[in-house]
């Protein structure tokens, strides 16, 4: 299933890369992905996946960064009406990859939105199967006061 999942605040986004770039050794900081993320956007090419009540509705807390090279996440969804906490730990792969993060906030500019569309259509996801997290109920009230 193509899937973009862009919230890290979240918008978040994964392009493999060719060649020997090394995202490790280019500047590569923890403390830039590391902390508190909004769910912005989803996209799929399942949407039912993604509208209410889906099992891949989901609205990223934080992402934190561990010191073997794993990542943290901490992950609301609501469950009948009830907003329910999943956390769990993803761990580096032999894969390359360069991560670009875009979105730190409860919301972001219209261009940077229109980029993610340009990427979800770019993998074949259509317009209609975009979802704007920034109206609906992301499960913020969880965040322990957190407000946006």
């Amino acid at each position: 299933m193509k899937l973009l999942l862009l919230s890290l605040g979240l918008t978040l986004i994964c392009a493999h890369t060719e060649g020997t770039h090394d995202a490790v050794t280019s500047d590569f900081d923890p403390s830039k992905y590391s902390g508190e993320w909004y769910s912005i956007l989803l996209a799929s090419d399942h949407k039912e996946k993604i509208e209410e009540n889906g099992s891949m509705r989901v609205f990223v807390e934080y992402i934190h960064a561990l010191k073997n090279s794993s990542l943290g996440f901490k992950f609301h969804i609501i469950i009948n009406g009830v907003c329910a906490e999943i956390e769990f730990v993803c761990d580096k792969t032999e894969e390359d990859g360069v991560y670009s993060v875009e979105c730190r906030a409860p919301d972001v500019s219209s261009e940077l939105k229109q980029k993610f569309v340009n990427v979800s259509e770019k993998y074949g996801i259509v317009k209609e199967n975009i979802l704007d997290l920034t109206t609906v109920d992301r499960c913020i009230q969880a965040r322990g006061g957190t407000q946006s």
